[in-house]
């Protein structure tokens, strides 16, 4: 058999792989390529070995592997790495270890990075059959613009539990963070770890020297891999002599130089920069140097004691990480400037950005986060002061009448109820009160509770609307009765001079969705596939967001039947689900973080009210429909209004839902106990 062959051959004996050959695989989108070297059926299932390469592209996402070792060598360009509780930028030479239930995720930063991986076992490699596809060019796919994301989740979802991957989309991941002293040694035991380039310990052996970056020690007995360096100035090396290793299989990747390969009954092969040799366990070979400097990688694989050995039943995930105070602003972290901390910190003042931080601010902020504070505390005061002012004022207008009641020796008692008022005062016809109608007089009855509310035309939309004591509408009419400063005399002298209308100023005309009652049939999303290629960013903007709040939509059904949707495995989809499906990505767009100016040609506020639109549409269409995804399509509409600083219209569509899960019973208990929705009924309905 040829020992060169441009793909691993189908059973385990050595062979060679030109430089940028192997099993070629893309994940589509990812502008990357993986090179696969020697896989389960090369290594007895002990390894896999490939060579990656991409341009800038976006990360897979924060997962782990309940048994798979990782490990990553950066060859050519920058790689981001999230490992634990570290982050990395490596550049060539740089090296990191990843242990089964750690966290990670590789960010290719380019222009043009180049890797080597090895996982063990050696069958994980499956996965990145599953879900990529062989690629026929000739380095990389620089121009594969598809939506990684969009294309990756789906087959991810569909194949759950099949690979040893497991996403983590709520992980709070770590800073990048400098190189430190750790980064230069290798630990004392099984954990992850980062080692920078040309650090470490180094043996020599005659005149070669080895630079171990993993070894059995830190990978728990299953692999270790080094760098050999030397030079054909130094002659013949104890190398030079035929070994064999009855239970290890090696692979030598040439990094520099040429590397000579003797296998025992066979005649010597060259091998130089970017080729590679798998030599099983068992094979007889010998090595020599053939140019002035030559540097290999050398990855071997040995059976791990039993102790080591992962259980198979073993998918405990790891321990929750809890997420760090935010130490950088916003643009810091985006730029990966060392911010100072300060408010603003130096690189947004110098720039003349403003400067945000995530999360709250801590004890120790600047003093115009402070003088900021205290000028509220002012301005609270103020108001505070003028309220007592107004109700001083209030109270001496009315005290003629209540002295003129004080004396008269005999009256009627006042009377609970309708005859009420807040100052007990007798009901008489020559009450002032009974004259005098004030701004925003609410009937003496209901006392001061019902003086706070408002209900009121509202100019824009003719339709009146009724605000609670506790809404926002209602605190703002208070703060404007308190800085009315006209005498009730005024009133009367102005009986025709048109009244400030509160909620008529509120309106946001910016976001009014019209109403119809007429079941006009939504216009066909099939053409546009149901904005497949914004839903997924739309989607995770809710469910990464406001979904911990409002836990009440079953993700992982959702994202199914999203699947269904797209792929048109339903002729004709249920609307209410279609209906839900938009509030889903109109509530996405309208509170997710916005790094982008605009997405298809839209932004926010209009991909979010368009979405919002065409769910109106479906629920137009349905009119009464009594199932769950109704409920919650009508829940999220609330919400969204709520947000668009419309909660007349948001109150209303709480009513609708609230009515809807009565008529249809999700308020009782008595339901069939087989429905697999139950559970989340229940959680809607709570």
């Amino acid at each position: 058999m040829a020992l060169w062959n441009k793909q691993p051959p189908p059973s385990r004996v050595p062979y060679a792989i030109p430089q940028l050959e192997g099993e070629r695989l893309t994940i589509p989108g990812s502008k990357g390529v993986f090179r696969i070297l020697a896989s389960s059926k090369q290594t007895n299932g002990l390894m896999a070995v490939f060579q990656s390469g991409a341009t800038l592209s976006d990360a897979p996402g924060f997962h782990y592997h309940n048994q798979a070792h990782d490990v990553f060598l950066v060859t050519k360009g920058y790689l981001k790495l999230w490992n634990g509780d570290k982050c990395r930028i490596m550049g060539p030479g740089d090296f990191a270890y990843i242990p089964p239930k750690v966290i990670h995720n590789p960010e290719m930063l380019g222009p043009h990075t180049e890797t080597y991986g090895v996982v063990t076992p050696g069958d994980w490699i499956d996965f990145f059959r599953y879900v990529a596809e062989p690629y026929e060019g000739l380095i990389v796919p620089e121009d594969d613009n598809r939506d990684l994301k969009a294309l990756l989740i789906p087959k991810v979802m569909a194949a759950k539990g099949q690979f040893d991957v497991v996403f983590q989309p709520d992980y709070q991941p770590p800073e990048v963070g400098e190189w430190t002293a750790d980064d230069e040694t290798l630990p004392e035991s099984s954990q992850p770890f980062f080692l920078r380039a040309n650090t470490g310990p180094r043996w020599m052996l005659g005149g070669v020297m080895s630079r171990p970056f993993v070894t059995t020690t830190q990978s728990a007995g299953v692999c270790a891999i080094s760098s050999i360096e030397s030079s054909n100035e130094y002659g013949a090396s104890l190398l030079s002599k035929y070994m064999t290793f009855q239970s290890v299989d090696h692979c030598l990747c040439v990094l520099e130089g040429t590397l000579v390969v003797r296998l025992k009954g066979q005649s010597e092969s060259v091998f130089r920069e970017g080729e590679t040799v798998v030599i099983p366990a068992g094979q007889a070979f010998a090595l020599d140097f053939g140019s002035k400097r030559m540097l290999y990688v050398s990855k071997r694989r040995t059976h791990p004691p039993a102790s080591a050995r992962p259980a198979a039943d073993d998918a405990t995930p790891p321990r929750a990480k809890r997420p760090r105070a935010a130490r950088a602003c916003d643009r810091c972290r985006r730029k990966k400037y060392k911010c100072d901390e300060s408010y603003p910190c130096a690189h947004c003042k110098k720039s003349g950005i403003d400067c945000v931080y995530q999360g709250n601010y801590r004890a120790q902020e600047s003093n115009r986060s402070a003088s900021y504070i205290l000028d509220l505390e002012k301005k609270v005061n103020d108001l505070t002061t003028k309220l007592r002012i107004a109700e001083s004022e209030i109270a001496a207008r009315q005290s003629p009448s209540a002295q003129a009641a004080a004396s008269q020796p005999e009256g009627p008692v006042a009377r609970p109820g309708i005859d009420a008022t807040p100052l007990s005062m007798p009901q008489d016809s020559s009450t002032p009160r009974d004259e005098i109608s004030l701004p925003y007089d609410a009937p003496d009855d209901a006392g001061e509770i019902v003086q706070e509310e408002i209900s009121e035309l509202n100019q824009h939309t003719n339709g009146i609307e009724f605000h609670g004591s506790t809404s926002s509408a209602a605190l703002l009419g208070h703060l404007q009765k308190a800085r009315e400063q006209r005498k009730p005399e005024d009133w009367l002298s102005h009986p025709n001079e048109p009244r400030y209308s509160l909620i008529s100023t509120l309106h946001n005309s910016s976001f009014s969705p019209s109403c119809t009652t007429a079941p006009v049939r939504p216009v066909p999303l099939q053409e546009n596939n149901y904005y497949f290629e914004q839903a997924h960013t739309f989607m995770n903007g809710y469910f990464e967001n406001i979904h911990f709040v409002h836990p009440l939509i079953d993700k992982e059904d959702f994202y199914l039947r999203a699947h269904e949707l797209w792929f048109a495995r339903d002729c004709q989809p249920d609307p209410s689900f279609v209906a839900l499906y938009l509030s889903v990505l109109s509530f996405g767009a309208l509170v997710r973080v916005w790094d982008e100016a605009t997405i298809g040609g839209l932004g926010r506020f209009e991909w979010s009210r368009k979405l919002f639109s065409e769910a109106q549409l479906y629920l137009n269409y349905l009119q009464f429909s009594n199932n769950l995804d109704t409920v919650q399509c009508l829940y999220l509409m609330a919400k969204i209004c709520q947000n668009e600083l419309n909660p007349n219209l948001a109150y209303m569509y709480l009513g609708l839902a609230v009515r809807t899960c009565l008529a249809a019973g999700f308020n009782r208990d008595v339901r069939n106990c087989t429905d697999s929705r139950s559970g989340w009924i229940s959680k809607t309905w709570w």
